[in-house]
């Protein structure tokens, strides 16, 4: 947990009195983002109950070539409905069975003996309709061999069905090769949580790099293919920043640079998480370009299609923390009041600091009161009984006194060089130099930047 964030508090004093501008730090940020990192790894779904194999698989010559094959760009079941089309022996054969099934059953078994897999495949079809489990069977298992997409995707829902995490990565292992994106995600997952193959997780992570190089603008498919291989994408992502975050595995596969990579890739893709730390990670700077990105991220993951998840409150909040600190920004005010009360709708009691500080700004100083007296009990480090402390001091309220001493103890040094200051000032009653020298004392204690000659 970070405690190095710099209170607003006694700038408050500063605005109160020569009406200066001031900027107000974000609380917790670091605390929030420690528990969303932890909620991902939680909710990301990748925990798995895995087998290990007890032998490693081996390519065949083909699937070796298929492997030097460049990134497709045109999925893979695509790919397989044009081949078809252009295979003139099996559309003949085809052509034939509709007018005579023996004719066209003897067509495609000649085919199928010479190694057309797609042949194999329509016998595979053709006998299954028949109820010849022999045949169908043979047939099958000669068109997976021989990596027909649709006979490894048969395989592989019959490996699920069947519970068979071996036989399953097997045949996602071999649609992989051939460039399908799902199975490409299966398969790095396999490799990096031993799920039916050995813990290998230089190879997993090859695969799931891969998978994430694929160009959507160029990637042609069906609206459901397009789909799923989003998806997959998009798991990949997510699953490399576990990797690289350090957050699942050991230091050596950190990678910071990575992790950032694959997170804007997660972003992009739509993880509504992922949105919320690459708007985080742009509003830690000062430059305007940086801070409108932070704005496009956090809208995006504060879009309505996301309102019912579980992240939503947590987006609002953090994105009027974030308003309140960078007012610069255009209608800053009004969105900062607009989310702070959507995130307390979500019971997001810590978003009812940032809205104290909007009525503060108002000189509506009740409400402010109101606000900030809400938080109180959220705080942990001093610094919301600080900020409400500073108020009442800049309002020479005796209420100051209390709150700021609870501040101190709760390890705010600051909160004891404002006591001093109080104590000399006759505004908030008798003037006592004992007291504000045992004030500023204590102040010096918790954080010499606290001490002066002067005092």
């Amino acid at each position: 947990k970070s405690r190095q964030l710099w209170s607003w508090s006694f700038f408050l004093i500063i605005y109160f009195f020569n009406s200066g501008h001031f900027s107000l730090t974000m609380r917790h940020i670091s605390l929030l983002s420690a528990a969303l990192a932890v909620s991902l790894a939680i909710s990301s779904g990748l925990m798995l109950t895995g087998c290990q194999v007890t032998e490693n698989l081996k390519f065949t010559q083909q699937q070796k070539q298929l492997k030097l094959n460049p990134q497709t760009k045109v999925a893979l079941s695509k790919l397989y409905q044009e081949k078809l089309q252009n295979d003139t022996e099996l559309q003949a054969a085809l052509k034939q069975f509709k007018k005579s099934q023996k004719q066209g059953i003897t067509q495609l078994t000649d085919l199928a003996e010479q190694g057309n897999n797609q042949a194999q495949y329509e016998l595979y079809r053709y006998y299954k309709k028949q109820g010849n489990k022999e045949q169908q069977q043979k047939w099958l298992d000669s068109a997976a061999e021989n990596m027909n997409y649709l006979a490894l995707k048969a395989k592989l829902q019959a490996a699920q069905k069947d519970n068979n995490p071996e036989e399953a990565a097997k045949y996602n292992l071999n649609l992989a090769i051939m460039d399908d994106l799902p199975a490409m995600y299966a398969t790095g997952y396999n490799y990096i949580y031993g799920n039916g193959l050995p813990v290998r997780m230089e190879d997993g992570l090859s695969w799931l790099e891969k998978l994430c190089s694929v160009d959507f603008t160029r990637y042609e498919a069906s609206e459901s293919d397009k789909k799923a291989a989003t998806q997959a994408v998009l798991d990949g992502a997510i699953l490399l920043c576990h990797v690289y975050s350090g957050e699942q595995f050991s230091d050596e596969y950190q990678n910071n640079m990575k992790n950032k990579h694959f997170s804007l890739i997660a972003a992009e893709l739509g993880s509504m998480e992922h949105q919320i730390l690459e708007a985080m990670r742009h509003s830690k700077s000062e430059i305007l370009k940086e801070k409108d990105q932070a704005v496009y991220w956090y809208k995006k993951a504060l879009e309505p299609k996301n309102k019912h998840t579980e992240h939503y409150g947590l987006a609002a909040s953090l994105y009027a923390h974030f308003l309140a600190d960078s007012l610069e920004i255009p209608n800053a005010s009004q969105d900062l009041v607009k989310y702070a009360n959507i995130a307390i709708k979500h019971e997001r009691t810590e978003a009812y600091f940032p809205l104290g500080y909007h009525y503060f700004l108002q000189k509506n100083f009740t409400k402010a009161e109101s606000c900030f007296t809400k938080v109180l009990p959220l705080d942990e480090d001093g610094n919301y009984h600080l900020s409400l402390g500073a108020m009442y001091l800049g309002l020479h309220d005796p209420k100051a006194i209390p709150v700021l001493y609870k501040a101190g103890q709760l390890g705010k040094a600051r909160a004891f060089t404002l006591l001093s200051q109080a104590a000399l000032d006759p505004r908030m009653g008798p003037i006592n130099p004992d007291a504000a020298l045992k004030y500023q004392q204590e102040a010096c204690r918790l954080d010499y930047k606290e001490c002066s000659a002067k005092e």
